[in-house]
């Protein structure tokens, strides 16, 4: 596990996921927010737009990658 750079407020690196039914969901996205930034997610339907963003919530665990919040790593938060 790498830490992220000190200024990234949200940090991820090679998240996949794949749904209940076998179909893939993120394959290798890899995102950096520092403070102060908007992000906006954009894509056609069935993207993945959402599961990126339940992804970076924890509220979906990812197959493999790392998400970090604050410089803490997402899976260690409650």
């Amino acid at each position: 596990m790498e830490a992220p750079p000190d200024n990234d407020v949200l940090w991820a690196r090679s998240l996949h996921f794949t749904h209940p039914d076998g179909s893939p969901g993120l394959a290798g996205v890899s995102i950096a927010v520092r403070e102060g930034e908007i992000l906006a997610v954009s894509g056609p339907r069935g993207s993945g737009k959402t599961t990126l963003l339940r992804c970076l919530s924890g509220l979906e665990p990812v197959c493999e990658g790392e998400v970090w919040f604050n410089s803490t790593p997402l899976h260690t938060l409650g």
